[in-house]
């Protein structure tokens, strides 16, 4: 494909556009998916263009409009909205249970409890046809946290999400776009006196900011994000230092190599993020570093490895500041039983270290596995 990537770089206009379909073809045949889309899609675009360019010779004319045709039919699976949705169950145990739900952004927040859980985890979506010049992507997803040890049973959150993302030319090398999300969670309220629970309005997190995907050189993705939130925390108390409404700014780069290679497709993600809450307590500002490995034991089967590590500060924290270090580690098979039918599980250690020790130091291990169903 060397020759006729040259071909499209140069000033050769007459067999751009046969070049850039074969360059298409060529990629499909090796699973290169995201080059062979958008090697279509130019295809089609400058077949169209010198089919109708009266400057070009009738030759040049005839050839452009069968690219034309051809790299059409190509794309036209691609070339439509859809429907979405997934279902999903993860069940196990968490040896130190989060106190807090996943739409706030507090990693050494812990209850101390043991507990096995479940998590349901559902979603609904409409995706527009990447192929147009902006892809519009609304979607709903909806998460239950049950922890069946009585104790823990106050960190039993329900949340929901509505999103959207707003993407332009999402199949080309450079794409980029906005999002806009809002989380709702509830969390289960339990009364001192009678035990009993009534989920009550936890938080209300909204978010939106741009982002942007490049490939820069085949396989290799450079991707940039930034997002502001604005978290308003129902139990907060009128005054005080506790408080946890407020905003928050977050950044995050990450490079991916989609090599499919038997052992080495990495993922490596750089965040910082900035949290003003009103409260003077929760004050932070976070660096943290993602890397991930995807290897594909078999067609079916694959198995996800990963590495977190966040250094978090506090330093407007009184009576004196405070600094946390957590490393996580995870390994994630995921086992694809069906065509709609996916079997996972997951095993995750995380160990935070304090300089306020006998309050924030903490160990936990999650185990879990369960099944996802999607369409």
């Amino acid at each position: 494909t060397r020759h006729f990537e040259s071909v499209l770089s140069e000033d050769f206009d007459d067999f751009k556009p046969p070049a850039a379909f074969y360059v298409a073809q060529c990629y499909m045949r090796t699973g290169y998916m995201a080059g062979a889309t958008a090697k279509f899609a130019r295809a089609r675009d400058l077949g169209e263009q010198y089919s109708n360019d009266k400057e070009r010779s009738a030759e040049a004319r005839q050839v452009a409009g069968q690219i034309f045709e051809g790299a059409s039919k190509a794309l036209a699976p691609f070339d439509k909205s859809t429907l979405f949705g997934n279902l999903a169950l993860m069940s196990g145990y968490d040896t130190n249970v989060l106190s807090l739900p996943p739409t706030v952004v507090d990693p050494v927040q812990t209850s101390g409890k043991k507990s096995m859980t479940s998590t349901v985890m559902w979603g609904a979506g409409y995706m527009t046809s990447p192929m147009k010049f902006v892809q519009l992507v609304p979607s709903y997803r909806g998460m239950l946290i049950y922890n069946f040890n009585k104790d823990a049973q106050s960190a039993n959150f329900f949340n929901n999400m509505v999103s959207l993302f707003i993407n332009r030319k999402p199949l080309e090398p450079l794409s980029y776009g906005i999002k806009g999300e809002a989380a709702h969670t509830f969390q289960n309220d339990i009364d001192p006196d009678t035990k009993k629970g009534t989920f009550r309005p936890f938080s209300l997190v909204l978010s939106t900011g741009p982002f942007l995907k490049w490939e820069i050189i085949q396989r290799l993705y450079l991707g940039f994000e930034f997002t502001y939130l604005k978290t308003k925390n129902y139990k907060d108390a009128p005054t005080g230092e506790a408080r946890k409404s407020g905003t928050q700014y977050t950044t995050k780069m990450s490079v991916t190599w989609d090599r499919v290679s038997n052992v080495f497709n990495p993922n490596l993600a750089i965040g910082y993020d900035i949290n003003r809450t009103l409260g003077t307590e929760g004050r932070s500002r976070g660096l943290g570093l993602d890397f991930g490995n995807m290897i594909p034991l078999s067609q079916k089967l694959r198995l996800t490895l990963g590495l977190n590590v966040d250094l978090v500060s506090y330093p407007e924290r009184s009576p004196e500041a405070r600094s946390d270090k957590t490393v996580a580690v995870n390994a994630a098979p995921t086992y694809r039983l069906a065509k709609n039918v996916t079997i996972m599980g997951t095993v995750r250690y995380a160990l935070n270290r304090s300089s306020i020790a006998a309050a924030y130091n903490y160990n936990r291990v999650v185990v879990s596995m369960g099944a996802a169903l999607s369409f």
